[in-house]
């Protein structure tokens, strides 16, 4: 089942908006994201949320993630693991998830600055 019709209606959706642009979106406001937040959990949307500024490690990171998103704990704990787990995600028949990574900027700044190798 297509959960969009290509219409003028639809090109007005924040989900539409959202994917049209390639799935991610980068916030400078916060009550820009609180709005979208609630828009996107009233239209039937699972949102996983993350405070990034508590991250002290990459390994905090891949912990968290498979904490928050009930990966196996088996799951190989880097991004193309991760890539690989999203597609297995648990939905409770909603019509997708969110992942919202709160200020990153913070873990990126610190030690997300570091060269992965």
């Amino acid at each position: 089942m297509s959960y969009f019709n290509n219409t003028p209606k639809d090109w007005e959706r924040l989900d539409w908006q959202i994917l049209r642009d390639g799935g991610v979106q980068l916030y400078w406001r916060r009550e820009f994201l609180v709005d979208d937040r609630r828009w996107l959990a009233e239209h039937d949307y699972d949102l996983y949320e993350f405070a990034c500024e508590t991250w002290l490690s990459r390994a905090e990171v891949f912990s968290e993630f498979g904490r928050v998103l009930q990966f196996p704990e088996w799951w190989g704990r880097n991004f193309d693991a991760f890539n690989d787990c999203l597609t297995d995600l648990p939905l409770s028949g909603s019509r997708g998830a969110v992942i919202v990574l709160g200020n990153f900027d913070s873990y990126a700044a610190g030690c997300g600055s570091a060269p992965m190798h």
